[in-house]
């Protein structure tokens, strides 16, 4: 995956970890390796970590370039279990947009 955010946005995030529920992430270290999955896997994705009941997935859109601009997401209830199976729409949604930015 390319373009990510310049290292002190990321020390910025890092330093105000704060939980929303029981299952957010609010340890530094567990955050870097999340991070470094999203990289290897070019997506993110939560279990609860910002609302009970809720998983979500968002890959990045990018300026027709390298560099992340935005992030197309979805959420679904936790009762699907399986929000990774939305990744392949979500990353030809996020190429059309990307196609539409360049210069």
């Amino acid at each position: 995956m390319r373009g990510w955010a310049p290292r002190e946005i990321i020390e910025a995030a890092l330093a105000d970890l704060r939980p929303i529920t029981r299952y957010t992430i609010t340890e530094r270290g567990r955050m870097l390796r999340e991070l470094a999955a999203v990289r290897r896997n070019g997506y993110a994705r939560t279990v609860e970590e910002m609302g009970y009941g809720t998983c979500s997935i968002a890959v990045p859109v990018l300026d027709g370039g390298d560099r992340v601009v935005a992030a197309l997401a979805l959420v679904t209830s936790t009762v699907r279990r399986d929000p990774g199976k939305f990744v392949p729409a979500l990353r030809v949604a996020s190429a059309s947009i990307t196609r539409r930015m360049a210069p």
